[in-house]
């Protein structure tokens, strides 16, 4: 464990950087799952990331918040 520890504080050696390393693949992933499927988001970088950290700084992020937003700003790419 004590491994695991130093490895984890040697890659990243602040607790301030994985918060927004996480958010930013989520949302990454988030996106190529909806390309890979024929949808993009169709949203402004500002107005997304306001709402995404809105929902975080209010701890509210989950499922039934965040997929109404998807719904919204998702766009049919091809048939």
């Amino acid at each position: 464990m004590r491994k695991l520890r130093k490895l984890s504080t040697s890659c990243c050696p602040t607790d301030r950087l994985l918060p927004w390393i996480h958010k930013r693949i989520a949302f990454f992933a988030t996106d190529v799952f909806l390309r890979l499927n024929g949808y993009k988001l169709k949203v402004d970088a500002k107005t997304a990331h306001g709402f995404l950290i809105g929902l975080l700084e209010n701890n509210c992020c989950d499922f039934d918040k965040l997929l109404p937003w998807i719904r919204e700003h998702a766009i049919k790419t091809h048939d």
